[in-house]
């Protein structure tokens, strides 16, 4: 979802770069200014992105009339810029009455009548940014600005106060105080000066030249200023609406508050349903991180911390020990970071974060796990130059989580090339550039309903699964079409995926290779089925929580079962179960592929179906009330 901003001043200077700059990265503009012509080019090359609104800020009554026209178009106003202004000289003797007031009413009382019309409405949604252009005359005065610092150190002064009062409300406000920029600020046309009385030549005169030659000359690129006013922005907070709280999510969340990221948990913004505020802050050290033994966790987080101030410290359940980092810890030293793993490729591990990372080309081979590919993704935008990431392995398992980790990338800002959208096979660049905070909704995590699915297709019953999205790039949307293949039917209502089986379960030869996690679970079903079943594209699962070929062989065997592992995957031929006690290895899916198992087989046992808290910690009490029901 695009930001909406507000610029007044937006025909020149620096209005015109931060309007720019906000339409380069897709968002909306309403650009404020009192002669809208100057605008009609800009607004004619972005119309779907550009409005041009007539507005002199020191008319108090239109100020309110134009904020809420722009609500009215957009919905809200995300950021507010205040940056029409003028710049003026003249010794205070020199400066009259009219002249002072004019000033305050363009600097201080027009953005104070625009901050008050927008607080409602970013008070209401929980978020929103105010930016005021100051000066850095609004810190320190020099001869001939006395008036016009005078009007940049009231606006400081209040915006200071403002800043600490809005916080709660999710509300930023940024003060920019540039010195010498190519804004035209000098223009004859835009400065005023006041009547010279010849009696400040010595300590004036060499400012009013300043003024009346200077323009054009300054050193500073308001392209520049600009494209660092959306990277402070980026600090925004932002809202996740319905997320999963499991093991794995936990752990996350309390490994970003180690690293001194705020996360309030809570209702969202509108006062309704569960939702989490991440308040992003300087990442710091030293800190000692739990990963448990979340591959997410463990994978992305190193990356995070390299960017902090201060060793952070990776440590995890025993497993997570042998699962591999080698990726992540390769890659992260070729882009300049520091980590010390004793050579292990693994856990535990110390990442001894900079503060900065250079960034650049790395080549890595992923073939034991996409999260390594999008582990270097998710915070190369921070990264001094980005990061091009080439893949050297032959197989790359689980493309759709790729595939999601760009959707959100792009959905926060970043840019990124990636193969399908025309770049190199096996080739993923991200620019360096500003991330924005944003108001989410988690998908439902689709993978998790598929032992709900499998119940229906086992017992020939129907199960309806709420919100299950039209279009996701999540690889647990497959299981539509590799349920169906073997006995079942569904369809997508307005209550969301109805499944429903037939009775009868039929084996399958599927290539599991993006879809690796659902693995176990169609295992399970194979293995209920009238004909053999071929699984194969998931060597990678031996590395997973546990060696998940390793153990469904097993387990399925000891219950009378004929399975046979490949190089690749599971040969699976069906015969009669009996009861028995399956084993998880404290592994999440083994839990509910013995769950789906056990619906047909009288006496099966699940070892330890509390370790479904990993991603679903009310899986127990959701699959008792679905019997029940």
């Amino acid at each position: 979802m695009s930001r909406v901003w507000f610029i007044t001043g937006a025909s020149s200077g620096f209005g015109r770069a931060v309007a720019e700059a906000a339409v380069a990265s897709g968002d909306v503009v309403v650009g404020a200014a009192r002669r809208t012509g100057a605008l009609d080019g800009f607004v004619a090359a972005h119309r779907k992105q550009v409005q041009a609104l007539r507005l002199d800020v020191t008319d108090l009554e239109a100020v309110q009339t134009a904020v809420d026209d722009v609500v009215a178009w957009h919905g809200r106003i995300d950021v507010l810029v205040n940056n029409a202004g003028r710049t003026h000289v003249g010794a205070v003797e020199e400066t009259t009455d009219a002249e002072l007031r004019d000033l305050f009413d363009l600097h201080v009382f027009g953005p104070a009548a625009l901050v008050r019309a927008v607080l409602p409405h970013m008070r209401q949604r929980g978020s929103g940014a105010i930016v005021q252009m100051s000066s850095v005359g609004g810190q320190l005065s020099t001869p001939g600005f006395g008036a016009y610092s005078a009007t940049k150190f009231a606006l400081e002064g209040m915006s200071e106060a403002l800043a600490v009062e809005v916080r709660p409300y999710g509300i930023k406000v940024l003060i920019v105080e540039p010195g010498a920029f190519r804004t035209q600020l000098f223009d004859s046309g835009r400065a005023s000066a006041s009547r010279d009385l010849g009696v400040y030549v010595r300590t004036v005169g060499a400012t009013r030249r300043m003024v009346a030659e200077g323009d054009g000359t300054q050193a500073g690129d308001p392209a520049k200023a600009a494209a660092l006013i959306l990277a402070a922005l980026a600090s925004e907070p932002g809202w996740l609406r319905r997320p999963l709280r499991s093991r794995d999510t936990l752990l996350m969340a309390g490994a970003l508050r180690t690293m001194g990221v705020g996360i309030e948990e809570g209702v969202g913004p509108d006062g309704s349903g569960e939702a989490w505020r991440v308040i992003p802050s300087g990442l710091r050290g030293p800190a000692t991180v739990d990963v448990g033994n979340a591959g997410t966790v463990m994978r992305f987080l190193p990356p995070v911390a390299a960017l902090a101030d201060g060793p952070v410290r990776f440590d995890g359940d025993p497993r997570s020990y042998e699962r591999p980092l080698h990726g992540v810890i390769d890659g992260l030293r070729a882009l300049g970071a520091r980590i010390d793993d004793d050579g292990r490729g693994a856990l535990p591990l110390t990442v001894h974060g900079g503060g900065a990372l250079d960034g650049g080309p790395v080549s890595i081979n992923a073939s034991s796990s996409s999260q390594f590919v999008s582990a270097l993704l998710l915070s190369a935008p921070r990264f001094n130059q980005g990061v091009e990431v080439r893949h050297t392995g032959a197989t790359l398992p689980s493309l759709p989580h790729i595939r999601m980790t760009v959707d959100m990338l792009r959905a926060v800002g970043a840019q990124v090339d990636t193969p399908e959208s025309g770049g190199e096979p096996n080739v993923w660049r991200v620019t360096p550039g500003a991330l924005l905070g944003r108001d989410l909704t988690i998908e439902p995590d689709l993978s998790n309903a598929q032992p709900f699915l499998a119940a229906a297709l086992v017992t020939g019953g129907k199960v309806t699964i709420p919100d299950w999205p039209a279009r996701t790039t999540q690889p647990g949307d497959r299981l539509r079409e590799i349920f169906t293949a073997m006995g079942g039917s569904c369809e997508l209502t307005e209550y969301g995926l109805e499944f429903t089986g037939s009775g009868a379960i039929h084996g399958i030869d599927v290539d599991l290779s993006e879809v690796g996690e659902l693995t176990p679970g169609i295992a399970a079903v194979a293995a209920l089925a009238d004909s053999p079943s071929t699984l194969t594209g998931v060597a990678h699962l031996r590395l997973h929580e546990t060696d998940r070929l390793a153990a469904l062989t097993k387990e399925i065997n000891e219950l009378g079962g004929d399975v046979t592992e490949t190089a690749d995957g599971l040969h699976i031929r069906p015969r009669p179960l009996h009861g028995g006690t399956f084993h998880t290895y404290e592994d999440h899916r083994m839990a509910t592929a013995g769950a789906i198992i056990g619906l047909a087989v009288e006496g099966v046992r699940i070892e330890n179906v509390a370790t479904t808290a990993k991603t679903l910690p009310d899986f127990p009490d959701l699959w008792a009330g679905m019997l029940g029901n």
